[in-house]
């Protein structure tokens, strides 16, 4: 047997948790959007890449003129490559590090803190006293 104010209590953790919940899959929809984006930018840079090459190809045809300017826009496209890649991998690792870190475990945590909370209002008897005065939560 437990009080109205227990139950109150145990109703406005329920309330909490659950907009603590909502919270965090709203954040899992915005780094699905982010990694949707990453996934864009990534086949932006390939297209980039591919330009690049074409450019490339073009400097090879006429290389006894621009073989100066063809190493250097090599080495710069690896570099910029390198560069970008490096970046992108490091963005990419730390947005799944982030996704798995909120959607997996606190989702798990939220549901099952929820259903912790739900099963205790479901299983929650009032004092006699109390439920005189209209049932647990006559508003339902």
């Amino acid at each position: 047997m437990g009080t109205r104010a227990e139950l109150d209590s145990l109703a406005r953790e329920l309330a909490y948790m659950k907009s603590k919940y909502s919270a965090c899959q709203k954040r899992c929809d915005d780094l699905e959007i982010a990694s949707q984006n990453m996934k864009s930018l990534q086949v932006d840079y390939w297209n980039y890449n591919l330009e690049v090459q074409s450019k490339i190809n073009s400097y090879n045809q006429d290389a006894n003129k621009w073989v100066g300017i063809l190493f250097d826009e090599i080495e710069k496209t690896k570099d910029d490559f390198t560069n970008c890649y490096e970046k992108f991998d490091a963005i990419n690792s730390s947005l799944q590090k982030t996704y798995e870190d909120e959607v997996y475990y606190k989702d798990e945590i939220l549901a099952k803190d929820i259903s912790e909370l739900e099963r205790k209002v479901r299983n929650f008897k009032l004092d006699d006293e109390d439920d005189k005065e209209g049932g647990i939560f006559p508003w339902l």
